[in-house]
C-alpha cells in the first residue's frame, strides 16, 4: 500500500492545493494504508463529486408531498422514492444497504477486518414544511460521496452512512425518532402518538411496510 510521497504531493499541488494541506492529506492516506492508485482515484473523484452531490440534492428535492415546495414528513409516501434512489447511490458506492424498523436507510461499507470499529456518518431525510433542499439531505449525500471516493479501497474501520427517517418532529410533534432508534433510546410508548390525521406511529410504520 506504499506509494511515492512526493509524487502524491505533486499531484495535489498541480490541482492547486497548498503544500501544507497536500502533505497533511498524503500523511492521512498513508496512515490508513490507502494505496497510491486509490489515492489518485479519490483525488480525481473529489474534483467531480461536489457537482454530483448538488445534482443528487436536486433529485431528492423532487420527492415531495406538495407541489411547488419541498415537504416530506416522516414515513410519508415520497420517502419510498428517497429510499429507492438513495439505495442505488449507496450500492454504486460499494455499500450494502438496508432499511431498519423505524425507516432509517443504512449503507454499510465494510472494513478490512470483520470486527473493525464503525464510523457513523448520518443526517436526516425528512423535512419541515416548505423546506430547503440541502437541509439534512446534504449530510447524507456527502457521506455517500466520501465512500464513493474511496474507490472500493477498504479501511481499518467500517463506515455506516445513515439517512435518518425522522429528525424534524413535524408529523408527531416529537423529533429524533431515527437517531433515538439507532442508539437504543426509542421508547415503545411513542408508538401510540398520533399525527394530525389521527394515524398512530405504530400504524404509520406498518403502512410504510415496516414492522
Amino acid at each position: 500500500n506504499n506509494y511515492p510521497t512526493m509524487e502524491a504531493i505533486g499531484a495535489l499541488r498541480s490541482l492547486g492545493w497548498q503544500l501544507s494541506e497536500a502533505k497533511e492529506l498524503v500523511v492521512t492516506h498513508r496512515h490508513f494504508g490507502i494505496g497510491y492508485k486509490a489515492f489518485i482515484q479519490s483525488i480525481e473523484q473529489g474534483i467531480l463529486l461536489p457537482q454530483e452531490i448538488l445534482e443528487h440534492c436536486d433529485t431528492l428535492a423532487t420527492f415531495s408531498e406538495s407541489l411547488g415546495n419541498l415537504t416530506r414528513l416522516f414515513l410519508s409516501q415520497p420517502m419510498h422514492d428517497v429510499h429507492k434512489t438513495a439505495r442505488t447511490w449507496m450500492e454504486e458506492a460499494g455499500m450494502q444497504v438496508r432499511i431498519d424498523a423505524i425507516g432509517n436507510i443504512i449503507g454499510h461499507y465494510s472494513g478490512r477486518t470483520e470486527n473493525a470499529k464503525t464510523l457513523l456518518i448520518a443526517s436526516h431525510l425528512d423535512t419541515v414544511k416548505n423546506a430547503g433542499k440541502y437541509d439534512g439531505m446534504l449530510g447524507v449525500l456527502v457521506g455517500i460521496a466520501a465512500v464513493k471516493a474511496l474507490g472500493n479501497e477498504r479501511l481499518p474501520f467500517t463506515i455506516d452512512v445513515i439517512g435518518f427517517s425522522e429528525e424534524e418532529g413535524v408529523r408527531y410533534g416529537k423529533p429524533f425518532f431515527g437517531s433515538k432508534a439507532v442508539i437504543g433510546e426509542f421508547e415503545n410508548a411513542w408508538l401510540e402518538l398520533r399525527d394530525s390525521e389521527g394515524i398512530s406511529l405504530r400504524e404509520a410504520i406498518q403502512s410504510f411496510g415496516l414492522n
